[in-house]
């Protein structure tokens, strides 16, 4: 089955989106997608050089993207991210707060400290954003 091009389903065209994790997997597909329908996507994500390369990926294919490094977990990660794209592109109108982490060990192998950053990212990290963004 062939993907029908978003933007022949929808014009995000003018949009800002935000997609925090989204240089790899699901949230690279969002980024990709909402670049396709016309949004210009900041891609948020802690590791800048996975954040480069599928920012490369996107304007290669004509589409309008930028990574900014962020980690959601941390407030003045989400200022800053909030800053730069508020000074690049004057709104931000979608926010997809994909960002989310799991450790590759068994619950029982699990320190509290892995659990910690586990709930930082994937809970904090939700809580810092929407508030920032109110």
């Amino acid at each position: 089955m062939d993907l029908i091009p978003n933007n022949k389903l929808i014009d995000l065209t003018g949009k800002t989106a935000i997609v925090t994790g989204g240089s790899l997997g699901i949230g690279y597909g969002i980024s990709y997608r909402l670049a396709e329908a016309g949004a210009q996507v900041i891609i948020a994500n802690r590791n800048e050089e996975e954040g480069k390369k599928a920012v490369s990926e996107i304007t290669e294919k004509g589409f309008k993207a930028q990574s900014i490094k962020a980690d959601v977990s941390q407030e003045e990660d989400i200022k800053n991210l909030v800053k730069q794209t508020l000074s690049a592109f004057g709104s931000i109108d979608i926010l997809i707060n994909n960002a989310g982490i799991y450790p590759f060990s068994l619950l029982s192998e699990m320190t509290a400290e892995m659990f910690d950053k586990v709930i930082a990212t994937n809970l904090r990290g939700v809580f810092l954003e929407e508030k920032l963004l109110i």
